[in-house]
């Protein structure tokens, strides 16, 4: 099974941590989130801070309102093909600004869940539930109904 990476800036709130960590362990663990904080309120910062996470190996996926929308089914194929090439997948949350032309031009795929404005920390959660959704797909379990 592939190793998913979350790297957000800005730290989840107490009121989401416990979901975040129930979300996680259905993933059995193999998902990790790195957050990132920024001293500076600057998208150039938060992208080299971003970067500095992301290996050259990884298959990262930004996600930004202009992406691509995918149906539960349709992501959990496209994480499938991602997977036979990579064995990380890397997602990308940016700030309350956005992300650097750096973070952008690095990005192998965009992603948006909605036109929709989501607040950062609940973008967060339904990336978690979608990817646990994605891989019970892939099993063929009855969760994604």
């Amino acid at each position: 099974m592939n190793k998913f990476r979350i790297i957000a800036i800005g730290k989840l709130p107490s009121e989401y941590q416990n979901i975040s960590k129930h979300l996680i362990t259905m993933l059995s663990n193999n998902t990790e989130i790195h957050e990132l904080v920024s001293k500076k309120n600057s998208i150039e910062h938060e992208g080299e801070l971003i970067l500095s996470k992301i290996s050259k190996l990884d298959f990262m996926i930004l996600l930004d309102i202009k992406g691509s929308q995918f149906s539960s089914k349709k992501f959990a194929d496209y994480l499938n093909k991602a997977s036979m090439n990579y064995s990380n997948i890397c997602f990308v949350i940016g700030g309350a600004f956005g992300v650097s032309q750096a973070v952008k031009a690095r990005a192998n795929s965009i992603l948006s869940f909605s036109e929709m404005t989501f607040p950062h920390m609940l973008a967060r959660i339904m990336l978690l539930e979608q990817i646990y959704r994605a891989i019970t797909i892939k099993q063929g379990h009855p969760y994604h109904k």
